[in-house]
């Protein structure tokens, strides 16, 4: 039975845009929007990706709202959501309104 359950599709039922930021394109928003972020470059903040509680989370989701100024981030988001459901999926979805 564990694994007919592993090997189901998984599905993520809702997320917030924003919650997908990948540190790479973190830096390059923050650079784009003159900001600059608390991490020294790009494996300082994937390490803070190791959530520890909500807070640490919410913490960093906030820190990446405020990095997306314009509708051209969102472009952005929408184009790395997209390469994400596409790479490895036997099916794929995504509906960003």
């Amino acid at each position: 039975m564990e694994s007919f359950i592993a090997g189901l599709p998984k599905v993520e039922l809702h997320l917030h845009i924003e919650g997908t930021l990948e540190p790479e394109l973190a830096f390059v928003l923050a650079e784009r929007n003159g900001i600059t972020l608390p991490y020294a470059d790009v494996a300082s903040l994937q390490a803070a990706y190791n959530f520890s509680n909500l807070q640490s989370f919410l913490d960093l989701y906030y820190q990446g709202r405020g990095g997306v100024a314009n509708g051209t981030g969102f472009l952005r988001f929408d184009v790395g959501v997209s390469d994400a459901l596409s790479s490895g999926s036997r099916d794929a979805y995504g509906n960003l309104f």
